[in-house]
């Protein structure tokens, strides 16, 4: 079955992403708008990360409001083809973006060192902890954007900048300490 997704704001505003995953919870609407209303004036000409993409939302929305390059993480194959797919869709330039079928967390190498990382991962994620200490090891000073049912525990080098809830899903602002 196939499902879709608004983009909000930006040069892609009012296109459509769609997806065929019955496990993936996209990011609603209410909470795009929050989150980016958070970060408004720190997105434009920045890398970013959408770690866990699912659908690819929380990326293209950043893309589509200037974001100067997303990098897409998903371990699933057809996840990875779709978000591809929908960026070929808006005609997003190749350059723009990179989609990598991947495990989090992982030995991954990026070229471009991310300023904003989207993490929304399953929520029941096992290894949260492992994930929470990858998070804080691999790109220390950046800001992220978290979504989980529980808070876990974030490190004491993170300073939390805004939080939210909506329904069961809680949300956080991040800035990732950096390490010395």
């Amino acid at each position: 079955m196939l499902s879709k997704i608004r983009v909000i704001a930006g040069k892609y505003r009012g296109r459509n992403v769609h997806w065929r995953h019955e496990n993936i919870r996209p990011t609603p609407s209410i909470m795009r708008e929050r989150l980016f209303n958070w970060i408004q004036f720190e997105v434009k000409d920045k890398a970013c990360i959408d770690l866990f993409s699912g659908s690819g939302i929380l990326g293209i929305e950043a893309l589509s409001r200037g974001a100067k390059h997303c990098t897409f993480v998903d371990i699933n194959v057809s996840i990875c083809n779709m978000i591809a797919e929908n960026l070929d869709n808006f005609r997003c330039p190749n350059e723009n973006f990179l989609v990598l079928r991947e495990t989090i967390p992982s030995t991954l190498t990026l070229s471009r060192k991310p300023e904003i990382i989207f993490c929304d991962p399953p929520y029941n994620l096992k290894e949260m902890r492992n994930l929470i200490r990858w998070l804080d090891v691999s790109f220390d000073g950046a800001m992220l954007y978290f979504e989980s049912r529980k808070r876990p525990a974030f490190p004491e080098n993170w300073q939390v900048l805004k939080s939210a809830k909506q329904g069961q899903c809680n949300s956080w602002l991040i800035k990732i300490g950096k390490h010395d």
